[in-house]
């Protein structure tokens, strides 16, 4: 039997606790929002402390290369989750323009403004709290629809570079490509059907005449 569960609303001390960590940039602006044993998982990046999470998301400084971010990123849809009451779950769609620059002590210092507009698909986060309300597991950069936005599918600062032409150069953090394996494997697959629905199909019955 497949079970259905309505939208479970998040506890107000949660919710409140949730929106906090977000305005204080996921607390690189406010560290004791993180709890000691904070971690950090993303699709791809992790960070197993809450020192080397607050000295590399502060970095980036966002705010400043996308000073219109704040006025146009949305967070909405706050759920608790259904298994685990501390677990927060939030989606998010950012939306900016490049015009400023980054932090000198990111590793991003050295692009200058682009003026492009960014705009992400939508993608998926998760704040778990301790009994203190301080956030011990992030998780986030999930995209739920690629074909969404600007960024070529990808979700995080990822998605942010690719947009303003700045691709990192790794596989990891450019749009996903089908392999030619992949590729190869479906063209069999057609051919297969070619040849079955051309020479061993069984011949349609002659429609039977009205007497």
């Amino acid at each position: 039997m497949v079970v259905f569960q309505d939208h479970v609303p998040v506890p107000a001390d949660l919710l409140a606790a949730s929106k906090e960590f977000i305005e204080k940039k996921f607390g690189s602006l406010k560290p004791e929002l993180l709890a000691e044993d904070f971690k950090f998982r993303f699709p791809i990046v992790e960070l197993d402390s809450k020192a080397e999470f607050v000295k590399a998301f502060g970095g980036f400084e966002l705010d400043s290369a996308f000073p219109d971010a704040d006025s146009q990123t949305v967070f909405y849809n706050f759920r608790l989750d259904p298994v685990n009451p501390r677990r927060v779950w939030v989606d998010t769609r950012f939306k900016g323009t490049h015009t400023g620059k980054f932090g000198q002590k990111g590793p991003f210092f050295y692009i200058k403004p682009t003026g492009k507009k960014v705009e992400s698909p939508p993608q998926v986060l998760s704040f778990t709290f301790n009994e203190n309300l301080q956030v011990s597991l992030m998780t986030g950069g999930y995209v739920v629809d690629k074909n969404e936005g600007n960024t070529g599918g990808l979700g995080g600062v990822f998605g942010l570079m690719h947009a303003i032409g700045h691709t990192l150069p790794f596989p990891e953090a450019k749009p996903m490509r089908l392999s030619y394996r992949y590729r190869i494997l479906r063209l069999f697959g057609k051919v297969v059907d070619y040849i079955k629905d051309t020479f061993f199909s069984s011949p349609a019955e002659p429609e039977k005449k009205l007497k």
